[in-house]
């Protein structure tokens, strides 16, 4: 192989790989997560009329409150919008309200102590 040929194969990677990287770049300027640092599993909700326990992407609540500036998020299930804002558990699923916090925050049904949320 010459040293010319081998120049060439250097220069070609070296292109690839910054040709690939610059693809990276946008592509990660361009998609953002459906959720935060704050928030990374989303938020939690538990609907008092019918009982019904649902969770909700940050992305998906911040366009529900661009469309519906003011209004209450509604319930999926039944529409009220008689709902409290959740934390659900890691360890077992359960959904219990955001009321209070502090270390002493645990789950009723297992104990687990809470992982901290951002209030919204």
């Amino acid at each position: 192989m010459s040293e010319e040929s081998a120049q060439r194969k250097w220069l070609a990677i070296g292109g690839a790989l910054v040709v690939a990287l610059v693809g990276y770049i946008a592509w990660s300027a361009i998609h953002k997560p459906a959720n935060s640092v704050d928030l990374p599993n989303g938020t939690f909700w538990v609907c008092k009329k019918c009982d019904n326990h649902f969770g909700m992407s940050e992305k998906a609540l911040n366009e529900f409150q661009a469309k519906h500036y003011g209004e209450p998020l509604p319930c999926p299930k039944c529409g009220s919008t008689e709902l409290i804002r959740s934390i659900r558990c890691e360890k077992c699923g359960e959904y219990y309200p955001m009321n209070r916090r502090g270390p002493d925050l645990k789950c009723p049904k297992c104990g687990t102590p809470a992982v901290p949320q951002a209030k919204s």
